[in-house]
């Protein structure tokens, strides 16, 4: 099949049946070298639609090399397509690749999406790294990472804290929260009127 014949295919399917062709093809082009030769040609395309359409496709062939490589795409909704993909279809390193390329902006909505998708460890190893470099985003980027990863790092981080901060630690990890400000209360050797918000 040419571009030109899947162009004409689609373009009398709805949107929807136009995203399940893809993935089917994607799954196609896990095994078939047309198929993937296909996709080869649309994301080598230069119009937006034929990008968004081997994107797409990435969701059946699994393709983390393409999803990474989109996520520098001149089109803005094509990133962010390409950074919803990342959690779902990229291998544990290709995701961290991801990490690196994004904007800080960017990067909590990544940690975020591996986290629901219960990729726990990927999260952990770019908390990690950030630790080992003193890396200033550990502070908000923190609480995403497992009790273990938390627990490890909070010391290192709670002076740069400021009231979100704490309201993420005590959502996601709120027996690490407590014990932290029970510390901190213990330890305390005059009043502290912020260390008494934050409790409250």
């Amino acid at each position: 099949m040419t571009i030109a014949a899947l162009l004409a295919e689609l373009a009398t399917v709805p949107y929807d049946n136009r995203v399940k062709r893809m993935v089917a093809l994607g799954q196609q082009a896990r095994t078939d070298a047309a198929a993937a030769a296909l996709l080869h040609d649309l994301a080598a395309a230069n119009g937006f639609y034929e990008r968004q359409l081997a994107l797409l496709a990435c969701y059946g062939s699994g393709d983390g090399a393409h999803v990474l490589a989109m996520l520098a795409d001149q089109s803005r909704l094509l990133r962010g397509l390409a950074l919803s993909l990342v959690a779902k279809v990229c291998t544990d390193e290709q995701a961290q690749l991801a990490f690196g390329r994004l904007t800080r902006r960017t990067q909590p909505k990544l940690l975020r999406n591996l986290r629901q998708r219960g990729r726990a460890t990927v999260v952990d190893a770019v908390l990690t790294e950030l630790a080992a470099t003193a890396d200033e985003r550990l502070a908000q980027l923190l609480f995403f990472g497992t009790e273990g990863v938390v627990e490890k790092h909070v010391a290192a981080v709670l002076a740069r804290w400021g009231e979100d901060d704490w309201r993420r630690l005590a959502k996601y990890h709120p027996a690490i929260a407590f014990a932290q400000l029970d510390h901190q209360q213990r330890a305390q050797t005059a009043p502290d009127g912020r260390l008494l918000y934050h409790i409250n």
